[in-house]
């Protein structure tokens, strides 16, 4: 348990290399991971943001590549588990560009 806190991940990763590391990197740190891997299909991959931080003004740009783990399913968030995490949590965050991007289909 990080910090001593329950923890857990609700969002999507596809079933590749990169999900199943992040999957087991968070299970291994003691982060529930609540959904299953999306099917690698159509080209899908698990999304990616590569930091960039100016050394001098601590800017930073963000690129994103997406993939289908940007938004989880209407249908995964109904999820029992899903539904009983969100209802017993006491903190809640959650990436602006998730909740301002709608579902895809």
């Amino acid at each position: 348990r990080p910090l001593g806190l329950a923890t857990c991940f609700i969002g999507v990763a596809v079933d590749d290399d990169d999900g199943a590391f992040l999957v087991r990197e968070a299970k291994e740190a003691g982060v529930d991971w609540l959904l299953p891997l999306h099917p690698k299909q159509g080209g899908a991959c698990t999304g990616r943001c590569l930091v960039v931080v100016d050394d001098e003004t601590r800017d930073r740009t963000l690129v994103t590549i997406r993939g289908p783990s940007h938004v989880p399913s209407r249908a995964s968030l109904d999820a029992p588990n899903v539904v009983d995490a969100i209802r017993n949590s006491e903190v809640i965050y959650a990436a602006a560009f998730v909740l301002s991007t709608p579902e895809r289909a």
